[in-house]
């Protein structure tokens, strides 16, 4: 069982990194503008399956883990050359790239 400082640390922790991710929008605009995103797509698409993936994490699951890791995959497509990201500089196998 957690203790009270652990949980609100946890959640401390969830936020923090949350606050500071880049959006879908924006992570999508990049996956976009790098012709990396699922063919076909356009930004509404793109959104819509991120923050699917991202509501999962954060609401459904309640998984600080999962949803710092999804932070910081959205933080690498952006902050990543279109080369390195298709390269897969941002692979994580916990979670599908729409």
């Amino acid at each position: 069982m957690r203790t009270l400082p652990t949980v609100i640390a946890l959640v401390a922790a969830s936020v923090s990194a949350s606050a500071c991710a880049p959006t879908c929008a924006r992570t999508c605009r990049k996956l976009l503008d790098c012709e990396l995103s699922t063919p076909g797509w356009g930004q509404q698409d793109c959104e819509s399956a991120c923050l699917e993936q991202e509501n999962l994490y954060q609401t459904t699951w309640s998984d600080p883990e999962q949803d710092e890791g999804w932070s910081e995959l959205k933080t690498c497509i952006v902050d990543e050359e279109c080369g390195a990201v298709e390269d897969g500089a941002c692979y994580d196998e916990r979670f599908y790239v729409f």
